[in-house]
């Protein structure tokens, strides 16, 4: 059955004979936070500081690193 078939078949119903149905939806969302280790923070945190130097020092743009080391593909192109 085509989707014109349905839409002509519900058309030609008689408004009457259709019975009323109230349009409700429900969502729930659930979340979890991962849990991530103390030293891979810790590991993070001193490579930002890193990049933050080499940037601060004039080592390095930060679009350079940002084509390196970003994780997002977007970005990582753009710099």
């Amino acid at each position: 059955m085509s989707p014109a078939q349905v839409r002509k078949y519900f058309k030609d119903l008689p408004a009457d004979s259709i019975p009323f149905v109230p349009t409700e939806v429900e969502v729930e969302i659930l979340t979890m936070q991962p849990r991530i280790p103390l030293e891979e923070i810790n590991r993070v945190k001193n490579q930002l500081r890193e990049f933050t130097d080499r940037v601060n020092k004039g080592e390095t743009s930060f679009a350079t690193l940002a084509r390196l080391y970003s994780e997002d593909p977007g970005s990582a192109r753009m710099g």
